[in-house]
């Protein structure tokens, strides 16, 4: 005797049997990047990730570490070099300005609680410059855009030192359309640093 349904029933059976057995394949994620690219046809150190694609944060314009060894295209090699490193090491959820060697530079630290110096140090800035001005300059936070994003401890030093979270460096610069702010233009030669001295 045959059972014209006894067919479906049993394909549909091997059907559903086969989506429990065959597991749900994760999606793949794309791991976030530190480049150096270009922007204006400048060095320009670039964060690639799956949350905010292509983000500029520093193009390299100033040229004042040349006489050093450190022209532009270093710098930013360098330095975005240090940006995958600080990140694969979880050390990129904020930046923060101190000093090194007597020289004022810009941090990457995982928390608000972490000290700026040698071990955490992104870059150097020029002789003189305002750490905590340049912070904001170079990272492209235009005036009153990023009060959410700074914050003040005062527990790492005797004086406050001012924290700007990395992902809201990035929420604020897509917000704005991407456009970055090159770092500060370059001064008197005659102030440069001593070519042997330290510069990242």
């Amino acid at each position: 005797m045959r059972f014209p349904g006894l067919a479906s029933i049993l394909s549909l059976s091997a059907v559903s049997l086969a989506t429990i057995l065959i597991p749900n394949q994760p999606a793949f994620s794309q791991p976030t990047t530190f480049v150096c690219g270009t922007n204006e046809g400048a060095p320009a150190t670039v964060v690639k990730s799956q949350k905010h694609g292509e983000v500029t944060l520093i193009t390299w314009k100033s040229g004042f570490f040349d006489d050093s060894g450190f022209d532009n295209q270093t710098r930013c090699d360098k330095v975005s070099q240090k940006f995958q490193d600080f990140y694969n090491q979880g050390n990129l959820k904020y930046f923060t300005a101190g000093s090194a060697n007597k020289q004022p530079i810009i941090c990457a630290v995982a928390s608000t609680n972490s000290p700026c110096n040698s071990e955490s140090q992104l870059f150097t800035l020029k002789p003189d410059s305002n750490p905590e001005e340049t912070l904001q300059k170079l990272f492209g936070i235009r005036r009153g855009a990023s009060l959410e994003g700074l914050y003040e401890n005062n527990n790492v030093s005797a004086t406050d030192r001012a924290y700007l979270s990395f992902e809201e460096v990035l929420e604020t610069k897509t917000n704005q359309g991407q456009a970055p702010v090159p770092e500060p233009a370059s001064v008197d030669k005659s102030q440069k640093n001593h070519p042997n001295e330290p510069i990242f």
